[in-house]
């Protein structure tokens, strides 16, 4: 048994195995979730099984990858948007950080030094690039004694009260979890069909492209009905009293069309009318990536493109959009055009899921590699996690770039996202056990364990309480801003997992290069405060 203990692989999957079982078990509906597998880990880890830390370094850049790719295209598109009210957290919490380390240096400083502190501070952080910015001589070990005593308090125990605030502050986070969607839906809103028939004078017996002219932001028009027959949209096409124009947009664009063309209606379709609607799925790899511009769809096929429906929101055919795997094209035309269309496109289920490991491998490279590029300023790196994060979430905005495709399919990407927490939280837990073990039965234990936590939770327990209650911020998006601050992947890892939604995701995104500097700067800062007050 020793034998088998002893290899890694084994002991890996042997912690899964025993964690995932006791998370089966529930009392009062409470379960452990994901900590049965890091508690089963340290127990191994005080008895001298330990895995390799490369375990921890692998899961994490898988999981990294994952997210980026995944939450890249929106945080792009959510950036300029979101960056003003975002930004303020982070900003609070640093200046609870610094402020409460003060009062507490104030209090204490009889018993312990400012270079004491500073590692405290910085080891709240969970930032080894902080600590290590500061200090020479003999002040480094002391910064450093300080800071290796505080972190592993600091990394386990936001690891697991980060994503539980939400539920610690009694938000109700289904609720949460369906308003955000619902708030989604109203920012992109589903396009809908109308008819509108032609009675306006202003537009009888002019050509389509009087229509077009106009510049209704997104509304497309798609075909034009007269007699109960169908003709597909163009220029030249004319219109013609009594007839009926299909219209294509969102409910509030489309309102204007009663007054530009005329009442909406319903016409009568003759029998013999031979123009469609079809939802083709593409599943090409030669096609994620161009935009509909590139393709020319409408002209090459004879369709109207009306909409994209890309998971659960309907998007505008703007010709620079980009296509990705999985989305559904909604196009009119004859039954001819959709068949040549759907050969183009694929439409084809089973291959979107098919999944091409070599950009993944390649995107894990070259952030790795972007990851010990030193930042020019504050001349520091972002580590090969933040060289990643990065990376990928560009990678995964571009959709294809340097001619790969970049995206991940949803379901492997979840099931790699699993898989990279289950390893993570084994391996972290073998590492940390006899740490744990230790702190806990030291002579000084109480007291150290009350100081520890006191640095380290309060400021994040005070920055949650503004932002979501004073500033209203969204509670989800304040989990991911949290676990940014503290470049905490293994957070958002426990997040992800224990609010069940990827929500937190984008924001985590947006905060991890932003508290990487702050870090920093503000353990310089308060370097450089605290020995002016000793």
């Amino acid at each position: 048994m020793r034998e088998l203990l002893n290899n890694s692989v084994f002991m890996l999957f042997l912690i899964i195995a025993v964690g995932k079982l006791i998370e089966q078990i529930k009392i009062k509906g409470f379960s452990l979730g994901i900590a049965s597998i890091f508690i089963i880990a340290s127990v191994f880890g005080h008895y001298g099984f330990v895995l390799p830390q490369v375990y921890q370094t692998f899961a994490l850049a898988i999981f990294v990858y994952c997210v980026g790719v995944e939450a890249g295209p929106q945080f792009f598109t959510l950036f300029a948007r979101n960056s003003r009210r975002w930004l303020i957290v982070p900003v609070i919490h640093f200046a609870f950080s610094i402020s409460f380390t003060v009062l507490l240096f104030m209090w204490l400083k009889n018993s312990f030094s400012a270079e004491t502190f500073t590692g405290l501070y910085s080891g709240s952080l969970v930032s080894t690039p902080a600590m290590a910015s500061v200090g020479s001589g003999n002040a480094v070990s002391v910064i450093g004694a300080a800071f290796g005593l505080i972190y592993p308090v600091a990394f386990i125990g936001n690891i697991y009260l980060i994503p539980y605030l939400p539920y610690i502050f009694r938000h109700n986070v289904p609720k949460l979890i369906s308003d955000y969607k619902e708030s989604m839906k109203k920012m992109m809103p589903v396009r809908t069909f109308r008819f509108y028939r032609v009675s306006n004078p202003n537009i009888i017996g002019k050509p389509f492209s009087t229509l077009n002219s106009l510049n209704l932001r997104d509304v497309v028009f798609s075909r034009f009905v007269m007699n109960g027959i169908s003709t597909l949209a163009s220029d030249g096409l004319i219109l013609s009293e009594g007839g009926y124009v299909a219209a294509v947009g969102r409910p509030d664009d489309l309102k204007a069309l009663e007054l530009l063309i005329g009442p909406e209606g319903t016409p009568e379709l003759d029998r013999m009318d031979q123009l469609i609607s079809g939802k083709i799925i593409i599943s090409r790899r030669e096609i994620a990536g161009k935009t509909l511009h590139e393709l020319d769809l409408n002209n090459s096929y004879e369709v109207r493109v009306t909409r994209i429906i890309r998971g659960s929101v309907d998007l505008s055919p703007e010709p620079e959009r980009q296509l990705t795997l999985g989305d559904k094209v909604v196009v009119v035309g004859t039954k001819e055009s959709l068949n040549r269309l759907t050969g183009f496109l694929g439409d084809d289920v089973e291959e979107i899921f098919k999944t091409q490991f070599a950009p993944v491998s390649i995107g894990i490279v070259l952030g790795m590699i972007a990851g010990m590029v030193p930042i020019p300023v504050i001349k520091y790196s972002l580590g090969a996690t933040g060289g990643i994060l990065l990376v990928s979430m560009f990678l995964g905005y571009r959709v294809k770039f340097l001619n790969i495709l970049w995206q991940i399919p949803q379901q492997t990407n979840s099931f790699l996202k699993q898989l990279s927490l289950y390893i993570f939280f084994a391996a972290a837990g073998t590492n940390a056990g006899k740490e744990l073990f230790d702190l806990f039965s030291g002579p000084q234990s109480t007291l150290i364990l009350i100081a520890c936590v006191l640095i380290s939770f309060i400021p994040i327990l005070a920055t949650y309480f503004v932002s979501t209650f004073i500033l209203r911020k969204n509670p989800l998006e304040v989990t991911g801003l949290l676990a940014g601050d503290l470049n905490g992947t293994s957070i958002l890892l426990n997040a992800n997992e224990t609010l069940k939604t990827d929500i937190p995701n984008v924001a985590f995104a947006f905060a991890y290069p932003i508290g990487l500097i702050l870090a920093i700067a503000s353990t310089q800062m308060l370097y450089i405060l605290l020995g002016y007050l000793s």
